[in-house]
């Protein structure tokens, strides 16, 4: 596992420069040399207790225009899930609460992408994960 970030390279964004790098879990980002952390979507679930903040979703890759579900437990509800990076929607009129289970849909945008997708709960403690959109 590594612990410093690795440069992955350097991109012109018209009169901007942008570095990307990696994380110590692997997740590249856009950015000054900053890495944030989020959650691996290839790491195994590991045990968790009850008030763990946690999103579930079907597969860390989703094609184009497909829908997913991701649904959040633990932590203090109520939970609200939101896009925090990447194109696509979620369809907030698909949100359900059940038993302080919140769970919504998710809809990939029509581009080859990434997204991160956050959930947070009443304590605003938050909890996100890396999804790949794919031809």
């Amino acid at each position: 596992m590594r612990n410093q970030p690795i440069f992955k390279g350097v991109f012109l964004l018209g009169s901007l420069l942008v570095l990307t790098s990696c994380g110590k879990d692997g997740v590249c980002v856009l950015g000054m040399g900053n890495c944030q952390n989020y959650a691996s979507p290839t790491t195994t679930k590991e045990n968790q207790s009850a008030t763990s903040l946690k999103l579930d979703y079907e597969t860390p890759n989703i094609k184009i225009n497909e829908k997913m579900t991701f649904t959040a437990t633990g932590g203090v509800p109520p939970h609200r899930i939101t896009q925090y990076s990447g194109h696509g929607t979620i369809i907030t009129s698909t949100t359900k609460v059940v038993d302080g289970v919140t769970s919504v849909v998710y809809q990939a945008a029509n581009v080859s992408d990434s997204a991160i997708i956050q959930v947070y709960d009443s304590k605003n403690n938050r909890y996100k994960v890396l999804i790949e959109v794919t031809e």
